[in-house]
């Protein structure tokens, strides 16, 4: 049996009490109520949905979409390369801004390096979301680096981020921990031209409960001054390699084990 409640986390001013059970289930009225109390969007009714299971037709159904498209063109991809697919899209999108639609694409930064990914944190401990993306970066000899502390003032994060070292090592990640003092800068410089600097740290706090903010520069200048900063900071820090990681002590290894399990309450 459903009730209209809305999750914790939705109640910052108010308290929602129980109400009168959903009668109908998912086919209630008002169910569609208590969707758009929890997304905070509105439903859109008359539309056609067809399912896809496999990647060429829904690639055709997009790109058919791209074409008949008069106004705007919302693009948003996990992953977008530079492939046969990935030219495709790219030639359909230039088609459709050439004619005078709006085109916007999302895409993971990391998705779209290409020469080198650098990146500089405070507070690493990581959601598994986000380790592939350097994985696969790496995978594409994509010159991935994490500058992160060699000193914290909150040790247990520091321990959480070691829990993940291991994944990422092991498939061409460069780790460095810096010994200059203790480092808070939040920076990421990629391919010499997209730079992001601002304070969201690579944990669950930045990504779910702070109120963060960045600064995005697409700048030769300012991207070759932070690879500048990047490399004045990598002569104070040390690196941290497989074999030397495999040969910490099992106290150690318990430690990171135990810190990353807790990584969702930092």
């Amino acid at each position: 049996m459903a009730f209209r409640v809305l999750p914790r986390a939705l109640r910052p001013t108010r308290v929602w009490r129980l109400a009168e059970p959903l009668l109908e289930g998912v086919k209630d009225p008002e169910f569609e109520v208590l969707l758009r109390r929890i997304d905070a969007a509105p439903i859109h009714r008359g539309n056609d949905v067809t399912v896809f299971f496999e990647g060429p037709p829904a690639f055709a159904a997009m790109c058919a979409a791209i074409a008949a498209a008069e106004r705007e063109v919302l693009l948003e991809a996990y992953i977008l390369k530079d492939d046969a697919t990935g030219r495709v899209f790219v030639d359909a999108l230039a088609a459709a801004a050439r004619r005078g639609v709006v085109v916007r694409v999302l895409a993971a930064m990391g998705a779209a390096a290409r020469r080198t990914f650098w990146l500089t944190n405070a507070y690493f401990a990581p959601r598994k979301g986000a380790l592939p993306l350097l994985a696969r970066a790496a995978a594409r000899d994509v010159d991935v680096r994490l500058l992160l502390p060699g000193t914290s003032d909150v040790p247990l994060v520091r321990h959480a981020g070691h829990g993940v070292f291991r994944y990422l090592l092991e498939r061409g990640v460069r780790i460095f921990e810096y010994d200059g003092s203790i480092l808070h800068a939040k920076t990421v410089v990629v391919d010499g031209y997209s730079s992001m600097i601002g304070s969201t740290n690579m944990d669950f706090r930045s990504f779910h409960f702070n109120a963060e903010c960045n600064i995005v520069a697409l700048d030769t200048q300012v991207a070759s001054t932070l690879e500048r900063q990047y490399a004045v900071d990598l002569a104070q820090a040390r690196e941290i390699t497989l074999i030397d990681w495999n040969r910490r002590t099992s106290f150690h290894k318990l430690g990171d084990a135990c810190a990353r399990a807790l990584s969702p309450a930092l």
